[in-house]
């Protein structure tokens, strides 16, 4: 399973709400997608992070869904992540 994310920074016109947009994949074939505004308004990195978050949320629910269908992923779940800034954020050992 892969996973790939990205946030539009400020995109709602409106209320100045970011926007999440991710995608998994299984064997080529999308299993789980989510393009969605933002609960709080917050800055640049910060956007792309809480995308990240709430994707790794997700990572977390599908894989316990396919254990449940007795499909266990070996090994970590891919996200890629296009904002250097945020995977600096979640790379930092501070933030686990």
């Amino acid at each position: 399973m892969t996973g790939w994310v990205d946030s539009e920074f400020a995109a709602d016109p409106d209320t100045r709400k970011s926007m999440t947009g991710y995608r998994f994949s299984l064997n080529d074939g999308a299993v789980s997608w989510l393009n969605s505004r933002q609960g709080g308004v917050t800055l640049s990195a910060e956007a792309e992070f809480v995308a990240a978050s709430q994707e790794g949320q997700e990572a977390v629910y599908l894989r316990a869904l396919l254990r449940g269908f007795d499909f266990r992923q070996i090994g970590a779940t891919e996200i890629w992540e296009d904002n250097a800034s945020c995977i600096m954020i979640i790379e930092n050992p501070s933030m686990r």
